[in-house]
């Protein structure tokens, strides 16, 4: 049985289009592609962290 995970995550209309470019025909989707959202997304998260505790 493989270990697959889902992740959801949201994104503009044109990132998702961008996205679905880089893609196979089946769905797949290149892991390099996988590495920069996961790593866009962890960065956005800290920024946003560090600026709520800024504000407190």
């Amino acid at each position: 049985m493989k270990n697959d995970k889902n992740i959801t995550l949201r994104m503009p209309e044109k990132l998702w289009e961008e996205f679905k470019n880089t893609c196979d025909k089946n769905g797949a989707v290149p892991s390099r592609v996988i590495r920069i959202l996961i790593q866009k997304y962890i960065d956005k998260n800290k920024k946003e962290a560090d600026n709520n505790e800024e504000d407190s």
